[in-house]
């Protein structure tokens, strides 16, 4: 971010509405001296950095949902730099993403972008000039994406303590696939065949490809661990 030929770090931090920088001091293992660079970006929810107006150094570009803006920061170029805001757009309903990029092959950076209550994906033309202006167009007007239709677990580790615990597979006919008894520790690797699919419905009384299970308590304090990794399934 200020031309020393180290990368650093910019941040959207949702909880305190803060966009910072974090200067890399160029160590073989890096500190770090952070510099807020607004501290009123409600709900900043992304960022990206990319030279906006074609004067040779990163600018930054946020998106925060709490104010619907879409706003970017102009690098004053100093070694220590400032950063000068202005926002491209106040009425991106819920904007949750941006990402810069040359959309249209002009040779200037232009933003595409993804609000979260509007369902809309809209980019943003870059005009080219030295303090740049934007057009703004849609992409999508109800950008829902896929729907996800459930979870392939790949992965699963496991800690047993004073209790029986059964993963099943097709758990509405209970099909045992796996056992695991009192004080046992471990790993499996599912993902050698593909994963174990999950695709049924939730809830109080739904049924799943997959379960875990207890086949009976004991006294106070039996408990059982299991950390699962999985994957969307569209």
């Amino acid at each position: 971010m200020n031309g020393d030929g180290f990368l650093d770090v910019v941040s959207s931090s949702l909880d305190d509405d803060t966009v910072a920088w974090y200067k890399n001091d160029g160590q073989s293992s890096p500190g770090w001296t952070s510099t807020n660079i607004d501290t009123s970006r409600s709900s900043a929810r992304a960022v990206d950095v990319a030279d906006m107006d074609g004067d040779g150094d990163l600018d930054i570009v946020t998106a925060s949902s709490g104010d619907d803006t879409i706003a970017w920061y102009a690098n004053g170029g100093q070694s220590t730099p400032s950063f000068t805001k202005t926002d491209i757009s106040n009425t991106a309903d819920g904007a949750r993403d941006v990402r810069a990029a040359d959309m249209d092959g002009d040779g200037d950076i232009d933003l595409s972008t993804v609000g979260f209550g509007s369902k809309l994906a809209a980019w943003y033309e870059n005009d080219g000039a030295a303090n740049p202006t934007w057009a703004a167009a849609d992409i999508a007007t109800n950008a829902d994406g896929e729907t996800c239709t459930g979870i392939r677990i790949v992965e699963c580790w496991w800690v047993i303590s004073a209790m029986t615990v059964e993963i099943l597979a097709a758990a509405d006919t209970d099909v045992i696939i796996m056992h695991l008894t009192e004080g046992q520790s471990g790993y499996q690797d599912f993902s050698k065949f593909g994963g174990l699919p999950n695709s049924k419905s939730f809830g109080t009384n739904g049924t799943g490809d997959i379960k875990f299970t207890t086949t009976g308590a004991g006294a106070t304090g039996d408990a059982y661990q299991i950390i699962i990794r999985g994957i969307k399934q569209y």
